[in-house]
């Protein structure tokens, strides 16, 4: 499966935990289609270089982020599907790194990224839908502790 490489701009209103709602159902959504994140970052609050119209409005600011993902290329619709439907995203770039090989994600073995992803899965299946600050805090812990 190819490694991605997705930077998406959401909401400027967002809260965090909002912005922790959309984390969780895009991980959800790679999961379940026996995908890996493989790492996540947020570059926060950001001014846009120009000013654009989504979703009927005008925005000048951004919550950016960035995932990096391992996903069948048949089941990049379906996260593409989600991201339309999530009215909290703006706009998405969705792009396939060229070295696609695990080697890439850094210095993790295959066998602590199998073993990762296994926990997250299960984390996924059984987690607590009101505590979502507290769950995307522990994938974050997972995905950065490999």
């Amino acid at each position: 499966m190819p490694l991605y490489n997705m930077t998406t701009i959401a909401r400027a209103q967002l809260t965090t935990n909002d912005l922790h709602s959309v984390l969780r159902n895009l991980s959800g959504v790679i999961v379940e289609k026996k995908g890996v994140v493989a790492n996540i970052k947020n570059w926060g609050l950001q001014n846009l270089a120009y000013r654009m119209k989504s979703r009927q409005d005008f925005h000048t600011q951004g919550r950016i982020f960035q995932m990096k993902f391992v996903l069948s290329p048949a089941a990049l619709g379906d996260l593409e599907y989600a991201m339309k439907m999530d009215e909290r995203l703006l706009r998405w770039m969705v792009m396939k790194e060229k070295n696609t090989s695990l080697v890439s994600l850094g210095a993790v073995e295959l066998s602590q990224l199998s073993k990762a992803a296994e926990g997250l899965a299960n984390e996924l299946q059984s987690a607590d839908k009101n505590n979502d600050e507290a769950f995307l805090n522990e994938i974050m812990n997972r995905v950065y502790k490999n």
